[in-house]
């Protein structure tokens, strides 16, 4: 069967609720395939990332898979038949570490394996902080349809 995940509205309620910024009501679909489970966008723009990656259409998800639904829903799904994970996936996935894979994703936080300067290091984790902040800004523009857009260069 499906499950959509999305805002609660008055003419219909999907069956995983979210709400906050960036969150459309129908914002993705859980989709049962024999023993997988696939997720895809519910409308185009939805912001969802998987593993750090823009979710643009179907998907199938794998045990300790990262999504992220707007700005703030970050979930971690467990596969309760198939235990295999993603080569490089942590056995402690936490929220620094699903926003350090969104950054990289975005081209920053690259060379941590001793590469970097203690200058660079704090560097790095200063923007790293920053990331979801700029993500929250650009989230509430949108929301109020002031078509400005932040980025950090």
């Amino acid at each position: 069967g499906e499950s959509i995940v999305g805002r609660k509205d008055p003419s219909s309620e999907p069956a995983i609720v979210l709400s906050g910024l960036s969150i459309q009501k129908s914002h993705a679909i859980f989709v049962r395939d024999g023993n997988s489970v696939i997720i895809k966008p519910g409308v185009v723009g939805a912001k969802t990332k998987v593993n750090g990656q823009a979710l643009n259409g179907d998907r199938t998800l794998m045990h300790k898979d990262r999504i992220l639904f707007g700005s703030n829903h970050m979930y971690v799904y467990f596969d309760p038949v198939n235990k295999d994970c993603a080569e490089g996936t942590p056995d402690n996935i936490d929220w620094d570490f699903a926003q350090k894979e969104i950054a990289q994703a975005k081209g920053f936080g690259g060379g941590g394996d001793g590469q970097l300067s203690k200058e660079q290091q704090l560097a790095q984790e200063q923007i790293l902080e920053l990331l979801p902040m700029v993500s929250e800004s650009n989230a509430i523009s949108e929301e109020l349809n002031k078509h400005m857009s932040f980025e950090v260069i």
